[in-house]
């Protein structure tokens, strides 16, 4: 019986939200493959950042002002795509 080894990890990249999409893997037309993914807050708990509610404001996002009360300080407004070449 064979085992199989773990990929090997190409990428660390400290990004500037959470994650909030799937990874797309394409071949870009200089025929190198390329893997991209979004970077970002969205949902009710996004509504904190992205529309700067008061989180002292128990009612603020349907209520998750309260459990998002640090998300501001920590993530930023918008989104990113980050795109990254294999090797």
């Amino acid at each position: 019986m064979s085992r199989r080894r773990p990929a090997p990890r190409y990428r660390r990249r400290k990004t500037g939200s959470g994650i909030v999409g799937q990874p797309i893997a394409y071949r870009g037309p200089d025929g190198k493959e390329y893997v991209a993914v979004m970077s970002g807050v969205g949902g009710l708990a996004g509504a904190v950042v992205a529309n700067d509610l008061d989180t002292r404001d128990g009612s603020a996002a349907m209520g998750f002002g309260n459990a998002m009360r640090d998300l501001p300080q920590r993530t930023a407004k918008g989104g990113m795509l980050y795109v990254f070449a294999l090797p």
